[in-house]
């Protein structure tokens, strides 16, 4: 499965708005905001990263990159 291109979700959904105000960087904007919504809410396997982090045995918690979005579906020791 092929997925649309910005133009191709631009060109769809300015014929669904159809208010001449809104431009392509401003759809690329909403576009980016809702991947990122969704992305926060669903396991969406092509934006899947892993990274390693170490803590001393004696602490019950670490802190996460400043980049972390989500919950945490998988930790192993």
């Amino acid at each position: 499965m092929a997925f649309p291109t910005v133009e191709e979700l631009y060109n769809e959904a300015d014929n669904i708005v159809q208010d001449s105000s809104y431009d392509i960087d401003d759809y690329k904007t909403l576009f980016n905001d809702g991947l990122k919504e969704i992305a926060g809410r669903v396991l969406l396997p092509d934006l899947e990263t892993d990274e390693e982090v170490s803590t001393n045995a004696s602490y019950s918690y670490i802190q996460l990159p400043s980049d972390y979005q989500r919950n945490l579906f998988y930790c192993h020791n």
